[in-house]
């Protein structure tokens, strides 16, 4: 199962710290990079992407995705903090997919449209919004639509 939380970049950066005392309370440990940042235990992984304005130093949204067999302590918390913090759920079962989370989280990060790039270099918005329309229809033909798409 995998749970995946959309934020708002400032309201994750203001509470940073306590995310991290989150995850030392139940265990779960840094063990990405920079580039891939993740976290994982023995039963939780927790994988994040953001979407930054280099310019401005300032991180514009941060999606954090749990992946785990069943539901933790953990999640439970993971959870209220995420909705705390007034984050998008969208939540999946693994077998209503047809790849693994490492495979989709891969082709998001080779795929998806940078928003924030596009921005920067002229891109119109509509045509932004179109190729993450595109990005999302992709997806979909290839690992199986997501709930509520």
């Amino acid at each position: 199962m995998l749970v995946r939380y959309k934020m708002d970049g400032r309201a994750y950066s203001k509470n940073k710290e306590a995310f991290k005392q989150l995850l030392k309370k139940h265990g779960i440990y840094w063990k990405g990079t920079f580039q891939d940042p993740w976290w994982g235990s023995t039963t939780d992984k927790v994988k994040a992407e953001y979407e930054r304005d280099q310019e401005r130093n300032i991180t514009i949204s941060a999606t954090l995705t749990w992946e785990g067999d069943g539901e933790s302590p953990f999640l439970k918390e993971f959870k209220a903090w995420c909705l705390g913090l007034k984050a998008e759920e969208t939540s999946k079962k693994v077998s209503q997919t047809k790849g693994t989370m490492d495979e989709i989280l891969l082709f998001d990060m080779v795929y998806k449209p940078q928003e924030a790039y596009l921005e920067t270099t002229g891109r119109p918005r509509a045509w932004i919004d179109k190729d993450l329309e595109r990005f999302e229809a992709e997806r979909n033909k290839k690992f199986g639509a997501r709930p509520g798409a």
